[in-house]
């Protein structure tokens, strides 16, 4: 065996030399049989040197040729090949393939490498000469590359394969390998070459591509690529989407097509990609079924190679965003009403009060006149409804907090009716079903108020849309109705309907309950639409018809006063809204208290301070009081109140105070007076209702002080005079103890 190898190793020196020994025998053979033929003496002295000068000549030339010329070139070649090998920048491995055991890969051996291979792997070469190729493998190195590299080597063919490697500092590096046999006249492989080449760089910025690609692919925004000319080149699966077509069915369409063609924005665009410069902006968008949206592009410039310039656009469906845009417009627009409406409220209110005190005067003095007294009555009563629309549009206009009080919801209901039929079509009938006993509850009546009338205004538009839809289709039309029914149901029993709806849904399943039921036969919802109606934003109304919050509203404020709320609808025919509100356990005869009075109470000389900025206001006050029996004296803003106050300290009974008023506000008033004298009856009046605002006032929510509101009702007044009576009354039976003490 060491003997074939040493063949196999110098097989081509041998035959060389065996050439060479084979020609130099073949001319000394000649040059014998020149002499033979010349007659020369085969003995002589200078025959033998000529043979052995002409012998050496000839040799001298084939050895020159046939060695030293094919050695010198094989050097320079060697010389060249090494120059080459030891300047690339790839990597060179050279290992000598040794025969295998079973079906094994050749063992291999590292036996020559380049600098280019120290510089990639830092292995220099004589550690790495000797040692196998896999001491640069890492142990989480690619099974699938490995295992073509081994079948390339079993087949003894060339293989390239893309391997993770690592260096002698233990750092990994992308190996892109090139590994080719070189095989012998048999065609046996002899040795491997190897290329090494670092691409780690490449493969970072492959895998920064491909990320960025899947980005774009994965995006919620719409991108694409255009020509100058506005053809389209290539998009993501957003832009698709968005434009609801295939990216076979885009590419080479004209962009601009997409585009609201009248749009401002458009013309814009289309001059800044003929110039080659960006653009953003809002403009509206067309998909291909005609429907628009509204979207925000960006559109840059992409400098390719050659010079050549290409387009990318960038935008984003923002109708979500537009909505809730128009919808903070219009709270901002209800802000404003809302500011509006007070400022109103508070001048009219003023107004009011001049004006229904003014009527009170004059009907105490027309007493013997039955038929002027009625009108003065009737008057009167219009006032206080004027009164009322004050504050339903205070109402709508604030959200403001939960007011809880106890109210009757049948008279409550009935006066609602009357305020929302106007609104209501003539066409629609309006049929209630009010039952006749008393249904008190504990809620905000205003809040209460804005529920129902939300619920009938979704009543009336069913039933437009359910007649204008009849109308198109030739269809006799069926006048609308809607149906309000209020009626008590027991929340205990287990046939009571709201039972089913209450349980899981309150904390406290109440002894009775107020059903308050909407229905219409309107156009009616399917059970999808059921399932999503009180969701934010939801809506089945066109663009500028419903906002979507409605219903959460109306669900949200019947929860907040311990209710719930069930639909039940079928289209085509209509549906049933029913709020279950929990009755509460108070006597009639609470309500009976609150019930307006004829005349004021009477005093007997007792004084009272009345603080307003406002004249009529003031004057009207003043001599109401002061034709029941009472002495008053008047202040014009808040400093002259307090003034007034610590001069009248000890003989005033109760004061009257403005909340709005120069100087000095009325609660700062309000709270030295009530310091000063605890016991003194005190009311703070108001244009208009700002409760929410008084309710941080500590002393207020004592329950000490009364809050008036204008115009005022004469209860309200009562109240506050009930109480400067009885105190003087107590007063005159301390001092009758005092003076005639008991025996």
């Amino acid at each position: 065996m060491g003997l074939l190898a040493f063949y196999m190793r110098r097989r081509s020196a041998l035959r060389t030399g065996l050439k060479l020994i084979a020609a130099i025998v073949s001319l000394e053979m000649l040059i014998m049989i020149a002499i033979e033929m010349s007659g020369l003496q085969h003995d002589s002295l200078w025959v033998g040197v000529g043979d052995a000068l002409l012998l050496g000549i000839l040799s001298s030339v084939l050895i020159y040729f046939w060695v030293v010329k094919p050695l010198k070139a094989a050097a320079q070649q060697a010389q060249l090949f090494n120059g080459v090998v030891n300047n690339l920048s790839v990597g060179v491995v050279v290992t000598e393939a040794l025969p295998g055991k079973g079906n094994e890969p050749d063992e291999q051996r590292i036996i020559a490498v380049n600098p280019a291979f120290t510089h990639i792997t830092g292995y220099a070469a004589e550690e790495a000469i000797g040692q196998h190729p896999r001491l640069l493998q890492d142990e989480n190195a690619d099974q699938e590359a490995l295992d073509k590299t081994r079948r390339a080597i079993r087949e003894n063919r060339s293989v390239n394969v893309l391997q993770r490697n690592r260096r002698k500092d233990g750092t990994l590096f992308w190996n892109n390998l090139h590994l080719s046999p070189l095989l012998n006249h048999k065609g046996e492989t002899v040795q491997w070459i190897g290329l090494v080449e670092d691409v780690t760089e490449q493969k970072t910025l492959e895998e920064r591509a491909a990320h960025l690609a899947q980005a774009v692919q994965q995006a919620d925004e719409a991108m694409c690529m255009f020509s100058p000319d506005g053809r389209l080149l290539a998009m993501n699966p957003a832009y698709c989407r968005n434009v609801q077509c295939t990216e076979e069915e885009l590419v080479g369409q004209s962009m601009w097509q997409y585009w609201d063609s009248e749009g401002k924005a458009t013309a814009e665009a289309m001059a800044a990609v003929r110039e080659h410069k960006s653009w953003n902006g809002k403009h509206l968008r067309r998909r291909s079924d005609g429907s628009c949206y509204d979207a925000l592009t960006s559109i840059s410039p992409v400098q390719v190679k050659h010079g050549d310039v290409y387009f990318s656009a960038l935008h984003r469906d923002i109708s979500d965003i537009t909505e809730i845009e128009a919808q903070l417009m219009q709270a901002q627009k209800m802000e404003a009403v809302g500011t509006l409406a007070g400022g109103i409220a508070h001048d009219f209110n003023n107004l009011l009060a001049g004006i229904l005190g003014n009527l009170y005067l004059v009907q105490r003095d027309m007493q013997d006149h039955p038929q002027a007294l009625k009108r003065l009555r009737r008057v009167e009563k219009q006032g206080y409804q004027a009164a009322d629309v004050i504050r339903q549009l205070l109402t709508f206009a604030h959200a403001g907090v939960m007011k809880k009080k106890t109210f009757d919801i049948r008279p409550f209901f009935k006066e609602m009716i009357k305020f929302a039929r106007p609104g209501i079509p003539e066409n629609i009938d309006v049929v209630t079903e009010i039952t006749e006993e008393q249904m008190l509850v504990s809620g905000d009546p205003g809040r209460m108020q804005q529920a129902v009338l939300n619920l009938i205004t979704n009543a009336r538009h069913a039933i437009e849309q359910r007649l204008a839809k009849q109308q198109q289709s030739g269809i006799a039309e069926n006048n609308g109705r809607i149906t309000l029914r209020v009626g008590m149901v027991c929340g205990k029993e287990k046939s009571c309907r709201g039972e089913c709806y209450l349980r899981g849904q309150v904390a406290n399943i109440p002894e009775a309950c107020v059903c308050i039921e909407i229905e219409d036969n309107g156009i009616g919802m399917d059970e999808e639409i059921v399932k999503r109606i009180f969701e934010p934003y939801f809506t089945t109304k066109e663009v500028g018809r419903g906002t979507g919050l409605g219903l959460p509203m109306v669900k949200g404020c019947v929860e907040m006063q311990g209710g719930c709320i069930n639909v039940e609808s079928t289209p085509g025919k209509g549906s049933s809204f029913r709020i279950w509100l929990p009755l509460i356990a108070e006597t009639a005869q609470t309500v009976a208290s609150h019930e307006t009075h004829d005349e004021l109470v009477r005093g007997n000389g007792e004084l009272i301070l009345i603080a307003d900025d406002n004249a009529e206001a003031r004057q009207t006050l003043k001599d109401m009081l002061e034709q029941s029996g009472f002495e008053v004296i008047v202040a014009e803003d808040g400093e002259e109140a307090r003034q007034m106050f610590f001069a009248f300290n000890k003989r005033l009974n109760a004061v009257f105070l403005d909340i709005v008023m120069p100087r000095c506000n009325g609660t700062v008033v309000a709270q030295e007076i009530s310091e000063a004298r605890p016991d003194m009856p005190l009311a703070l009046m108001t244009g208009y209702d700002i409760e929410d605002t008084l309710s941080n006032k500590e002393f207020i929510a004592q329950g000490k002080i009364d809050v008036l509101n204008k115009p005022w009702k004469l209860m309200q007044i009562n109240h506050v005079l009930q109480k400067v009576v009885q105190q003087k009354k107590i007063s005159q039976q301390v001092a009758e103890t005092e003076i005639h003490p008991p025996t």
